[in-house]
């Protein structure tokens, strides 16, 4: 009589557990379904296409899961999931010659032990890397990095209920998720036989990565790494771009998002590719936004859309507009007498910088808003002292005010420069 209250509490733990993994993992940016207990499949009846475009809410997963105990779960692998990849182990002898040949890498890079046995070994991939899987040879698995593939994450317990395990967990940093990303999985060994493209994706490539990847059997390791090194400006580039760009807070995202576009314009190899290039990317800082608390937004759709109107618009990349090369002008001449009467270096390089604007707009007076004047001369965000700094400088006539900026309009206030 006692064995069915043991059964109901034993599926209601599993239960709970799903549910709690599942949202643990949303929160870290992965698009996460349900599988149907016992196969490898949604329940019948489900459609999982939409999450190729979209991270689920927290009121899905939780009305998905809930007190279900006849659920597994998966993860959207590609865009889907800020650029996730797998390499799919089938034969455990092969994992242990790839281990044996890149210790640090099997060290570090989360992987599952699955229930054949055999393993998942996860991983970023650079934006180019995202529409390739390899399909063959099948008794070595596969590399998979498309959003048309989803993988069961622990706790699912499979069509044999011997469970999926992490062997290597996922492991959490304030950034995110920290899943390393392989610039060059031919050099990692994380490729099993020949490439392969999804039809109709070849306009989606670099040329560079077109190159190599038709040249691949004929190429060696170092000449593979030393071609794909290149395509995206390096893995360190990227994760600093995505975190220095995260909006300080909610409401500021939009602009944030123009911020990142001009980060990757900085970028030589990324600047001429082509934008749904960013997609994965922009999916990955969006949920890095969510789970820092920074972006309320709950779509990633919303980041996508104004990114693909921000990239065009992009008219100087970060680090080259114009007032860039004035800010270092003032840096590099003797500052101003004007400047002499001030006890603060950040003061006395505001006045440098406006004489530096009025050279440059020679007769006429010159735009300064309170928040560019701010982040050039090293006040960060504090645009109010900066605002306060510019009335000091207004008061002792070393400039003069010609028209008053408009938050309404987006303008700056309009000056010159009345000294020396």
């Amino acid at each position: 009589m006692q064995s069915t209250p043991r059964r109901d509490e034993k599926q209601h733990a599993d239960a709970n557990g799903v549910l709690a993994a599942a949202l643990e993992y949303l929160a870290l940016g992965l698009s996460i379904i349900p599988i149907a207990l016992g196969t490898k499949k949604p329940p019948k009846g489900w459609k999982w296409k939409e999450f190729q475009g979209r991270l689920p809410t927290v009121e899905e997963v939780r009305f998905w899961f809930g007190d279900r105990h006849d659920l597994d779960l998966a993860v959207i692998l590609g865009a889907a999931s800020g650029g996730l990849a797998c390499r799919d182990f089938d034969d455990l002898r092969q994992y242990k010659v790839w281990a044996a040949a890149h210790p640090d890498l099997a060290a570090k890079l989360p992987t599952v032990h699955t229930p054949r046995p055999g393993r998942h070994v996860y991983f970023h991939v650079p934006p180019a890397w995202l529409i390739f899987r390899d399909l063959r040879p099948a008794e070595d698995g596969e590399f998979r990095a498309d959003h048309g593939h989803y993988c069961l994450l622990p706790p699912s317990r499979g069509e044999n209920g011997k469970g999926y395990l992490w062997g290597v967990p996922l492991r959490v940093s304030a950034a995110n998720l920290f899943l390393p990303t392989i610039d060059d999985p031919i050099g990692a060994g994380l490729l099993p036989g020949a490439l392969t493209t999804q039809r109709n994706t070849d306009h989606l490539l670099s040329p560079l990565c077109s190159s190599v990847l038709q040249q691949s059997s004929d190429l060696d390791e170092a000449e593979k790494k030393s071609r794909l090194e290149p395509l995206c400006g390096g893995a360190d580039d990227i994760e600093r771009i995505l975190t220095e760009t995260l909006p300080s807070s909610i409401g500021r995202r939009h602009r944030a998002l123009f911020e990142l576009a001009r980060a990757f314009k900085a970028v030589p190899e990324l600047a001429s590719s082509p934008v749904d290039t960013f997609e994965p990317l922009v999916r990955r800082w969006h949920a890095r936004g969510r789970a820092a608390g920074v972006i309320g937004t709950v779509d990633a759709e919303e980041s996508w859309l104004d990114f693909l109107h921000a990239w065009p618009l992009v008219k100087f990349p970060r680090g080259k507009e114009p007032i860039m090369a004035i800010l270092q002008q003032a840096r590099d001449e003797p500052l101003p007498r004007a400047a002499d009467k001030y006890t603060s270096p950040s003061l006395k390089l505001l006045v440098g910088v406006c004489r530096q604007l009025q050279r440059s707009a020679g007769d006429g007076p010159f735009y300064l808003s309170c928040r560019t004047a701010a982040k050039l001369v090293g006040l960060g965000d504090d645009h109010v002292k900066a605002w306060k700094w510019l009335f000091l400088l207004l008061h002792d006539g070393v400039i003069v005010e010609v028209e008053k900026g408009s938050i309404g309009k987006k303008r700056a206030s309009c000056y010159r420069y009345l000294r020396d």
